[in-house]
């Protein structure tokens, strides 16, 4: 039985929006959880549609879990240094202090911006690694839109976005990526990573994925997965 940590620290930043997101933002109860530690985020999660939801269902009983931070602001204007410091620290001591571990599980947006950080993300997992160090696999979940950066992908070893858009199917993805977990831990961390970004946006009403061209796209980036690709992560961001 492995010792898996799980948490999620998710934020949709729109930089053109002129007020900030504050740490009191994460903390508000609203249509999300508000910040939440250790055993809450079991209780609360198990029941929702969030990725993480899917990544328990999965999980339960199968491996030790060991619940981290959780929390998902509203979307806004960049994250404020004390919010995304407050909140970082309280992730990596939580992580800390829950060592060793096998695995790490986090549910991100994937498009964070704070005052000091264009990548939240990518930040955030390259401080997690000087944490845990380089040979413990990291897995994440994605929003469609995420803004995925070079840096995300090197630091994590499973990537797993939403595939539809409208998104309905966020429990989904965390139950992909428990697929994803199993394999890592069945063969070992992925040997490679690939990063490309086009040079092109599609425009947003054409990025449904019930109709062409996302139709085509998330179809054919699915086909990809198998013996040699342990996952395919295609996304509009």
């Amino acid at each position: 039985m492995a010792r898996i940590a799980f948490g999620g620290f998710m934020h949709e930043t729109n930089c053109f929006v002129q007020h900030p997101t504050t740490y009191a933002d994460f903390c508000a109860p609203g249509s999300k959880p508000p910040l939440m530690r250790g055993k809450d985020l079991t209780e609360v999660l198990a029941s929702s549609s969030f990725t993480t939801s899917g990544f328990l269902e999965q999980m339960q009983g199968r491996h030790e879990l060991v619940p981290l931070v959780w929390t998902s602001g509203p979307v806004g204007g960049p994250v404020t240094r004390e919010a995304y410091e407050r909140i970082s620290a309280l992730f990596l001591a939580a992580l800390s202090d829950a060592l060793p571990v096998d695995l790490l599980f986090i549910e991100f947006h994937g498009a964070m911006v704070s005052d000091d950080y264009e990548d939240g993300e990518g930040e955030l997992l390259r401080r997690i690694r000087a944490v845990i160090g380089n040979e413990i696999p990291i897995v994440i979940t994605l929003d469609y839109h995420a803004n995925v950066t070079p840096a995300m992908v090197a630091y994590t070893d499973g990537m797993l976005p939403y595939r539809t858009y409208p998104h309905v199917d966020k429990a989904e993805t965390g139950r992909r990526a428990v697929q994803v977990i199993n394999t890592i831990m069945e063969r070992g961390r992925p040997s490679a990573r690939a990063y490309r970004s086009s040079p092109f946006l599609i425009p947003l009403n054409s990025q449904c994925t019930l109709v062409d061209p996302s139709k085509g796209l998330i179809e054919k980036a699915t086909s990809l997965e198998g013996p040699q690709l342990l996952n395919v992560a295609y996304l509009a961001g």
